[in-house]
């Protein structure tokens, strides 16, 4: 735990050296230690998506709602996989809503607790939570930051279902599932896959195909593990997903605008998934994908329903989040220190405005510049002030965010139910701070 501890601060660390609001990650304040463990602080956020589905009671979501989405998680790998990082870790509950009323679908990417560089990628780890996790880490292939793609692609495949493509009980239930809807992985994958013969048998002969996927009651007479069906829709492929919770309200050219963003959605469903990751689709096409840059409803430009397409898709290009206005402190450097202390310095950055004018300004309908999607670094006209050193105290947090309003104090658990594992870690949200931190008494 420690030294996982210790690779996400790091990690943390490094994300903290780019906009964090430009690229959709959770702002992280501080870290600290406290009785062994490694506590981290970060801005108070609203909603998981599985919360939110949860609180819908798992209705599927509109596609102008997933759009917003999809377009800012992918702008987070696109900036992960430039610094040679994974996730590893996608999921709905790690993607979290901003602020549901101010900022409708604007997210965020949280929780890099199992995060990793690319070149320590190690082969046959466990990781990924089952529903997300991609062929290559079931088989036990080598694996790269596409396997983030993989899991992108099941979180939106389940907010448009309302329920998860693949919840699979075991590794044996998701291949299976994998395999029936989209077909077995190609021998070449099955041959080098270290755990391939978990799941499939080789043919007695050298004649093809060479694999076959063990049947329920083969797999339940090797493991002892009965197979269950938790599939609320059973596909043959992905394309049968086009026909799923056609919304019956839309008529006309506002349903044939729908139609035509479903068969992108499909489209673009199906070079996430693919079954090998050296095929799959990387982040920055997919933010050139149709599907995202709407260049199809340009066909119905009297559709209501596609107006409102493209002003869903504002929040994707306005980054004035409370962050952005007055002061605040972000990690500049963490350093591993002797006996599993990290020493951690922070600088502070003013913005001399209160916000930053969205690329652009307003984008009117039939206007819609893709370009402003592209990696891009924001420039917020700031005054950088020296490194502040973190000062030893470790109990306590305090961080005035107005002048007229009470001091919050964020103090790690001291009385814990239980006993706690020796290197845990605690992770503390925190409202955005709009003043720089004063003495605590």
């Amino acid at each position: 735990y420690a030294r996982q501890g210790q690779i996400e601060v790091s990690i943390l660390n490094r994300l903290s050296a780019e906009n964090a609001d430009e690229f959709n990650f959770v702002r992280s304040y501080e870290c600290f230690q406290q009785k062994g463990h490694t506590c981290l602080v970060f801005e108070m956020l609203e909603q998981n998506l599985y919360d939110f589905l949860k609180h819908s009671k798992f209705s599927p979501l509109p596609l102008r709602h997933i759009r917003p989405i999809l377009q800012q998680v992918a702008t987070a790998l696109m900036k992960l996989k430039s610094l040679g990082l994974i996730h590893a870790d996608l999921k709905p509950e790690n993607i979290m809503l901003v602020d549901p009323i101010r900022q409708p679908y604007r997210v965020k990417v949280i929780d890099f607790g199992s995060a990793s560089h690319v070149s320590k990628a190690v082969c046959s780890t466990y990781l990924q939570s089952r529903y997300y996790r991609a062929p290559e880490i079931i088989l036990g292939l080598p694996f790269c930051e596409a396997i983030d793609m993989w899991s992108l692609g099941c979180v939106i495949a389940e907010l448009f279902l309302g329920w998860p493509l693949y919840p699979g009980a075991s590794e044996y239930d998701q291949i299976r599932y994998i395999s029936q809807t989209q077909g077995l992985p190609p021998e070449y994958l099955l041959s080098a896959g270290t755990k391939t013969s978990r799941f499939f048998n080789r043919g007695p002969d050298s004649s093809y195909p060479l694999w076959r996927l063990k049947t329920p009651s083969e797999h339940e007479a090797e493991m002892g593990i009965k197979s269950k069906e938790a599939r609320k829709y059973i596909f043959n492929c992905l394309d049968d997903m086009m026909q799923v919770n056609l919304p019956t309200h839309l008529e006309g050219t506002d349903m044939l605008a729908e139609k035509a963003d479903r068969r992108e959605l499909i489209d673009l469903l199906k070079r996430m998934l693919r079954l090998d990751a050296d095929k799959r689709i990387m982040p920055t096409k997919t933010l050139a994908h149709p599907f995202v840059t709407m260049s199809h409803l340009l066909n119905f430009p009297h559709s209501s329903h596609v107006k409102s397409c493209f002003q869903n898709m504002d929040i994707c290009k306005r980054r004035n989040s409370s962050f952005d206005s007055g002061k605040a402190l972000f990690a500049a450097n963490a350093v591993p220190g002797t006996a599993g202390n990290l020493t951690v310095t922070f600088s502070s950055q003013l913005n001399q405005h209160s916000q930053v004018p969205s690329a652009g300004g307003a984008v009117p309908l039939l206007n819609y510049q893709p370009a402003l999607y592209q990696q891009a670094t924001i420039n917020i006209p700031g005054l950088a002030q020296p490194s502040i050193p973190l000062q030893t105290r470790p109990t306590q947090l305090c961080a005035q965010t107005e002048p007229f309003q009470q001091t919050l104090i964020v103090c790690p658990p001291t009385t814990i139910q239980g006993e706690l594992e020796q290197g845990a870690l605690w992770v503390i949200y925190v409202p955005s701070i709009s003043q720089t931190p004063s003495s605590c008494s």
